[in-house]
């Protein structure tokens, strides 16, 4: 339940930040037992990786009422963004939400790139994760000491 009490047109936003975690990903990323969730930059998959499929920011302004502001974000909770984290199960289920070009994910986020990888390699698609991996680092313009780390901890 939203608990905003008091709220005039154009007072306020709110945006809601959602992701996926998935701890020994982060730990082959990484090289370490990594315990700490720092948010959502740490997620693989977080609400602003894909298109804006589920509603996640609301302008006060774009509402007549602070009821009706109100009941649309708690509907986009309770029946979009709730229930789409709930069908994510797996991570063979993690992993269809990066449907793009790995390319793509390598040119305008490495980190992603990499952690796609690590999970094609956690997944036990051991070459397909290497071969990202070492994508991202003949991408790199310069040496990308962290990229071969993780390759090498990954075995190769």
């Amino acid at each position: 339940e939203i608990s905003i009490k008091t709220a005039t047109k154009d007072d306020f936003s709110l945006s809601v930040n959602y992701g996926i975690y998935f701890n020994k990903l982060m730990e082959l990323l990484y090289g370490f037992p990594f315990n700490i969730k720092h948010g959502t930059g740490d997620c693989i998959y977080h609400g602003s990786t894909k298109k804006k499929e589920i509603k996640q920011y609301w302008i006060s302004n774009h509402f007549k009422s602070f009821e009706v502001f109100k009941d649309d974000v708690s509907g986009s909770l309770e029946n979009s963004i709730i229930p789409f984290l709930n069908r994510i199960v797996t991570g063979e289920q993690l992993l269809a939400l990066f449907q793009d070009d790995i390319n793509n994910y390598i040119k305008n986020d490495s980190t992603l790139a990499l952690k796609i990888g690590c999970l094609n390699f956690l997944l036990g698609e051991k070459d397909k994760g290497n071969e990202i991996v070492r994508m991202v680092i003949r991408a790199s313009k310069e040496r990308y000491e962290f990229a071969e780390k993780v390759l090498e901890r990954m075995g190769s």
